[in-house]
């Protein structure tokens, strides 16, 4: 469904003028759980081949950022 709307051009401007950001403002994409970079990938050399392969998977990277493990239940044991 389109829906077309004739406005004045100023009026566009200022709907536009919103979403752009101040000048020398540093916008964030990804941080945290999802950066490409974080600093245990810069460190990929140091680590072990076995680690490495577990740092490629989603549960150890819950695990290095919240110290808590998705896999395991209440009562602790693997699911």
């Amino acid at each position: 469904m389109v829906i077309e709307k004739t406005i004045r051009v100023y009026e566009f401007i200022k709907k536009v003028i919103v979403h752009v950001p101040d000048r020398y403002f540093n916008m964030v994409r990804y941080y945290g759980l999802y950066a490409k970079m974080n600093d245990l990938f810069k460190l990929h050399r140091s680590i072990p081949p076995h680690v490495q392969r577990e740092a490629n998977h989603w549960w150890f990277r819950i695990l290095t950022s919240f110290r808590f493990d998705p896999r395991r239940c209440k009562c602790g044991n693997l699911v």
